[in-house]
């Protein structure tokens, strides 16, 4: 059966590559020591790619509900995302900035690195905790995507949900200068 959407193979092979070269970095990040926060962003990039390659596939031509649990993962794997990849950006601006200002030479590495791993990976893991709460359902299959999360209409959520964001922008500009 031939495809609906002419741009399935395109747009699930561009994903496919992306996610390959999203992770070349890492033959020679490997070596550089404690550097936390590219890894993290690294890790949020490629995590997304592939959740949109395996929903695109999945979901390339149907809107069934043929893989559930899939879905659940998927969806809080977009919210981890859509938060890890600002936070990691933040924790590079952050670094940037104390070098630029000469206080990085007392900053102990080893506590930064764990800061670094601490915003990049638990932020985003409350924030997909806290998104369970203001879901509406548990996820929305849209037909050639896949599976997203679904966040209810009320401004409890847009507070719980995007304040994360904009605060993230905030301290990334003040940071930028």
């Amino acid at each position: 059966m031939l495809s609906k959407d002419p741009s399935y193979p395109v747009f699930t092979l561009l994903v496919f590559i992306s996610f390959w070269v999203t992770l070349l970095p890492l033959t020679w990040l490997t070596y550089c020591q404690r550097n936390a926060t590219i890894l993290v962003y690294i890790f949020w990039l490629a995590l997304s790619c592939l959740n949109h390659f395996i929903n695109s596939v999945i979901w390339h031509d149907s809107l069934l509900n043929i893989a559930p649990v899939w879905c659940d993962i998927s969806s809080r794997l977009y919210v981890g995302a859509s938060l890890g990849i600002p936070v990691s950006i933040m924790c590079m601006v952050h670094r940037i900035y104390l070098i630029l200002t000469h206080k990085w030479i007392r900053v102990n590495t080893r506590k930064a690195m764990y800061e670094d791993l601490g915003l990049g990976i638990g932020l985003p893991i409350l924030q997909m905790i806290v998104q369970c709460s203001v879901a509406e359902a548990r996820f929305a299959i849209y037909e050639g995507l896949g599976c997203f999360n679904t966040t209810s209409r009320q401004w409890p959520a847009y507070f719980v949900v995007q304040s994360w964001q904009t605060a993230i922008a905030i301290a990334s500009s003040i940071y930028g200068g």
